[in-house]
């Protein structure tokens, strides 16, 4: 018998859900899920990041402590405070508008896209009403499939790399 103890989200906490659960989402099927739903999560973190969107544990933080490139979230004073660490990159002023621009250049946490793309799947059938399920048999089958670690070619690992453009006006 399968068992149903666990809350599942209907979209992952780490994207900021805390309301939406499905209510015909096994433990099992929950628990294979999460791991979708983290590539999803490390596929759009920066942005998770910057936007200070909670998830289970807070504001997600991109890069690790002692790379070479990170995004950090946190509130100082009652206010956000964003900070951001990268080597390399550039800063321009132009003399015509007096705007200060900034380049910089974040490596966010390596993934495996297939996982992420399941996640989005897992998303669209947990939303599509019942009587049409039966018309997306391969989708599923294809949400359920387990992923091998590098043994598909789909199943390669990804590190992304993101550009953040600051224009400061003067």
């Amino acid at each position: 018998a399968k068992k149903f103890k666990k809350v599942a989200h209907t979209f992952p906490e780490a994207l900021g859900n805390k309301w939406v659960i499905s209510v015909d989402e096994c433990d099992s099927c929950n628990e294979k899920f999460s791991v979708y739903e983290d590539a999803l999560a490390k596929a759009v973190g920066p942005f998770l990041t910057l936007g200070g969107v909670k998830g289970k544990q807070g504001v997600r933080q991109t890069g690790r402590t002692k790379s070479s490139s990170r995004i950090r979230h946190g509130h100082e004073g009652g206010k956000r405070r964003i900070s951001i660490r990268a080597q390399g990159g550039s800063v321009r002023l132009d003399p015509a508008t007096g705007t200060t621009g900034a380049v910089i250049e974040v490596t966010g946490d390596k993934f495996m896209p297939v996982r992420a793309y399941k996640a989005l799947c897992k998303m669209g059938l947990a939303l599509m009403p019942y009587e049409e399920l039966k018309n997306f048999k391969r989708l599923i089958l294809f949400s359920l499939s387990s992923v091998q670690n590098g043994k598909k070619k789909t199943d390669k690992i990804f590190r992304p790399m993101i550009r953040i453009y600051i224009i400061i006006l003067s």
